[in-house]
């Protein structure tokens, strides 16, 4: 396969990916669906399509080999990964909501309006709350009311993860 049949394959990836985030946002926009859902169709139909549309062309007479195609595959999903990241980054990433809190304030504001702001306007202790209602939805832990816990297998099979890839990654405690 020639550097023309990489550079066809890319474009699809590219091209495949850059429609299913047009989808996503359009359904955000004129549905009312689970953000959830539109994502995980994202993931699975994309590398259908895309495995269909490589299969169907040819490049300079010869057909995409397998190997070009799952690495097309690979390459959307890390797209995809790194879209949700971005996402998730930018609607609850704290840090960047005190810079945007205090854009909207004209640059300054007092601890006790900022506190209030997250949370759905029920403060830093909503904001935790919050958390925890979509931690116990996503089936992580348990929680009801002023109780957490404890974390469900799939809690604890994260957690271990996580805390594997903080301890190889050298990162802090943060929060």
């Amino acid at each position: 396969m020639s550097m023309s049949g990489v550079l066809v394959v890319s474009a699809l990836v590219s091209a495949t990916w850059l429609f299913f985030v047009l989808v996503h946002l359009g359904a955000l926009v004129l549905f009312r669906v689970r953000e959830s859902l539109i994502l995980g169709f994202m993931a699975a139909a994309g590398p259908a399509i895309l495995w269909r549309l490589t299969g169907s062309i040819t490049v300079s007479g010869e057909p995409v080999p397998n190997f070009l195609k799952t690495a097309a595959l690979f390459l959307y999903w890390a797209g995809c990964i790194g879209y949700v990241e971005i996402l998730s980054l930018l609607s609850r990433g704290i840090s960047f909501r005190v810079l945007l809190d205090l854009l909207r304030n004209n640059g300054a504001a007092d601890l006790k309006t900022l506190s209030l702001s997250y949370g759905d306007g029920m403060g830093l202790k909503g904001l935790l709350a919050k958390r925890l209602h979509s931690l116990s939805r996503a089936g992580f832990l348990h929680y009801q009311e002023n109780q957490v816990g404890p974390p469900t297998f799939l809690g604890r099979l994260f957690g271990g993860i996580t805390s594997g890839m903080r301890t190889l990654l050298r990162l802090q405690q943060v929060g």
